[in-house]
């Protein structure tokens, strides 16, 4: 007898059975990515109606990332500024203290004033490098001009037109300005003057004499941060942190080491001669607390307004904090957008392996069911 006219199992069944393992085989397919990747679906689409805020979530946790990443660069930047600035602080406290101990033997030993000169013109070196400080390819303290180291050499005394050979000339030999000739008053003011940032570069030549080359357009680190560095640390939210070479108290520390470094003594003109060491010693002190300090009696007392380098650093010490808060918020939003992410996208383990395994026993069954079909004829039921 022909099997086609014995044949119980009919097209449609048949059909009907391939289409659920067919079903089933998907299910596993399913289950088994979000066993292996955690997640409910590979796919937004297959989040339904929670995809659109699933996608918003991502959307904000790249910009936050995003922030978080423009801050942990100007981090970087701000201390390296920081620790420049702390240096030339220590520098202005270790000559204010030098001085003070050299003073007495300044008028009978020519050792000492050679060592101290010397060791001013050391410094001043110091100072040249710590504000030429490369990072990232670029200068921290020339402002926007970042591409310009902002600090001229200060060369040497005998060498025209740089600017310790400009400032000795002023102090020692310019008839107009020289303290032997002139007095201690003159020729302070005029170091002063040399040495006040310009709105031009460094040229040797009134009235460009301040060794900067950086950015000199004026700058404000308060809202709307005209010329100033910024970063974008929030939605609508800018920090500006910018300090450069031409500070006026940097400028003030300056004009107080090139005196030491320059002043030639003159026994004829003693009394001169300190109160160019002494006008030089409280220029430093005004560097480290702004110029607001009050001159002792019969101190040489020059310049504007400006706030002192502790200042600056108080300042960036608070821009560092504010960074560092507005981080730590970061940081938490990302964590309640990663834990909504979790409940919206991420596959419960449990829950996928207890399925798999309904899924596996289900699929088993159905090729059963269509072995026993494919087999089953009409001489099974005689």
């Amino acid at each position: 007898m022909a099997s086609g006219i014995n044949s119980v199992a009919t097209l449609s069944q048949n059909l009907l059975l391939q289409s659920n393992v067919r079903n089933i085989q998907h299910q596993l397919d399913k289950v088994q990515l979000q066993i292996a990747s955690g997640k409910k679906t590979d796919v937004y689409s297959g989040l339904g109606s929670t995809s659109r805020i699933t996608l918003d979530f991502h959307r904000q946790k790249e910009q936050i990332q995003n922030y978080r990443d423009s801050i942990a660069a100007s981090q970087a930047r701000i201390g390296v500024v920081d620790k420049a600035l702390t240096r030339l602080t220590e520098i202005a406290t270790e000559f204010r203290s030098k001085f003070l101990q050299n003073r007495p033997y300044m008028s009978t030993d020519p050792t000492v004033r050679a060592v101290f000169k010397d060791e001013a013109q050391s410094a001043l070196r110091e100072i040249n490098q710590l504000l030429n400080t490369p990072f990232e390819g670029g200068y921290l303290f020339s402002g926007r001009l970042s591409t310009t180291s902002p600090m001229v050499d200060p060369g040497d005394t005998a060498t025209a037109l740089t600017p310790l050979a400009v400032v000795n000339d002023i102090v020692n030999v310019t008839a107009g300005t020289n303290y032997v000739a002139n007095g201690a008053n003159t020729a302070f003011n005029a170091v002063v003057t040399a040495l006040t940032p310009s709105a031009a570069a460094y040229t040797g030549t009134a009235p460009n004499r301040y060794p900067y080359r950086g950015d000199n357009a004026t700058f404000s680190n308060t809202p709307p941060f005209t010329n100033a560095l910024t970063v974008r640390v929030d939605e609508g939210t800018d920090i500006a942190y910018t300090v450069r070479g031409d500070d006026p108290a940097i400028a003030a520390l300056l004009q107080g080491v090139y005196t030491f470094a320059t002043t030639d003594y003159s026994a004829a003109q003693e009394a001169a001669f300190f109160q160019m060491m002494d006008a030089a010693s409280f220029r430093i002190d005004q560097a480290l607390e702004g110029s607001s300090l009050v001159a002792p009696t019969g101190v040489i007392n020059a310049g504007g307004t400006f706030d002192g380098l502790r200042s600056r650093l108080g300042t960036i010490g608070a821009i560092e904090n504010r960074m560092k808060s507005i981080d730590l918020q970061h940081e938490q939003r990302l964590t309640l957008i990663d834990n909504e992410l979790g409940r919206l996208e991420d596959a419960d383990p449990y829950e996928a392996i207890s399925k798999l395994q309904g899924l596996q026993s289900q699929l088993s069954s159905s090729f059963q069911v269509t072995a026993i079909l494919k087999d089953l004829t009409l001489s099974n039921f005689i």
